[in-house]
């Protein structure tokens, strides 16, 4: 099917209660080419059984290049709208020239689980292009929407053309404290924001193997950075199989930074080496308390051998947990190494507790 210049495509709308019974089941919709509709592609509303979407494609060709419509459609033009749509099933879909590709909204069902509320639940998408979109998924409701998904081969690109992105800059907004969301094998370029998660009081995303052409790609417009990520305080941000040069920003963004509601996510501690091996090494991270920002070593045996990190008063700690050895604490080294020291091997000799003489 291929539909040309209309307004509002598909609307499918299930009952709100379904204690007398089932509603919008067995929907499935396949091989649709949406040649321009311009507010909106798919509304779904209160779709409580599995959908199956496969093969639609919004890549208009009809006055593709006329002002006033590429003005249009990347200000307005959304291609699905999801209010409460349960376990879907997308496959080969592709966005194309729009302003919101994914719209999701909660809306509340009823049924034999009681009044239960979310936007969309335990989606499923594989093979999904955003060629030439602003946005990718969007959340108009902000903190709040209930969403949980997973993507699996995904393209992303930004308009390059308007820069609309730079209106709307993430790109992937999961900045509810109720999103839960994976994504998986993605190459993404032109971006401003690649995503966010969370807002202050939760929030999941796991990345696995992306690849990030450009970042920060248009800049802010008023001399700053963009990070890539936005990681609100107590949300849990996992990337894996991506190595931070294959997440790049011509304009050198930076790799994270604060999320939506302006607090900042912590790094989790993870591990270099691996288990039970000597010399192993865990990053404590930065969630603060006793030991924020600490490289803790530990032993074959799992054992803690000792840290380096933080001491008080800005001080900085090498000590072992059995005390058996040096530690240094609020050290001050007073004046200019000597020349005849300076290139030479030297020791480090404990003087009287403020002052460190060295060069033998």
């Amino acid at each position: 099917m291929s539909i040309t210049a209309a307004t509002r495509c598909f609307d499918v709308e299930g009952a709100p209660n379904y204690n007398n019974g089932q509603t919008a089941t067995g929907l499935r919709l396949a091989r649709v080419y949406f040649n321009g509709c311009w507010i909106k592609g798919i509304k779904l509303v209160n779709i409580d059984q599995t959908a199956r979407f496969d093969d639609l494609r919004w890549d208009y060709i009809w006055n593709r290049n006329a002002a006033n419509l590429v003005a249009y459609t990347r200000a307005n033009m959304v291609g699905v709208d999801a209010e409460y749509v349960a376990n879907a099933q997308w496959n080969n879909i592709e966005f194309a020239f729009m302003w919101h590709p994914i719209e999701l909204r909660n809306s509340t069902v009823t049924s034999g689980f009681g009044a239960v509320t979310f936007a969309a639940n335990a989606w499923q998408m594989t093979n999904v292009s955003f060629n030439e979109t602003c946005k990718g998924i969007a959340i108009p409701n902000g903190n709040g929407t209930v969403t949980s998904g997973s993507m699996t081969n995904v393209i992303a690109f930004s308009d390059t053309t308007t820069q609309c992105a730079k209106r709307d800059p993430i790109f992937f907004d999961f900045s509810s404290d109720q999103a839960n969301w994976s994504l998986s094998h993605v190459y993404a370029g032109y971006l401003q924001t690649v995503a966010a998660v969370g807002h202050g009081a939760g929030g999941i995303l796991k990345i696995n193997d992306i690849d990030v052409v450009n970042y920060d790609a248009y800049g802010n417009g008023s001399g700053g950075q963009l990070p890539a990520f936005r990681i609100s305080a107590n949300a849990s941000f996992t990337l894996e199989g991506s190595p931070p040069r294959g997440i790049r920003s011509t304009n050198a963004g930076p790799l994270f930074g604060a999320g939506v509601d302006g607090s900042q996510g912590n790094m989790e501690p993870f591990t270099i080496g691996a288990a039970g091996v000597e010399g192993t090494a865990a990053l404590e991270g930065s969630r603060g308390g006793a030991y924020a920002g600490e490289i803790a070593f530990y032993l074959p045996n799992g054992k803690r051998s000792g840290v380096i990190g933080r001491g008080t008063g800005g001080s900085i700690n090498i000590q072992p947990d059995d005390d058996g050895a040096v530690k240094l604490q609020g050290v001050t080294v007073l004046g200019a190494l000597p020349t005849s020291c300076r290139g030479q091997p030297h020791a480090a000799i404990w003087s009287n507790g403020s002052n460190l003489q060295v060069c033998p």
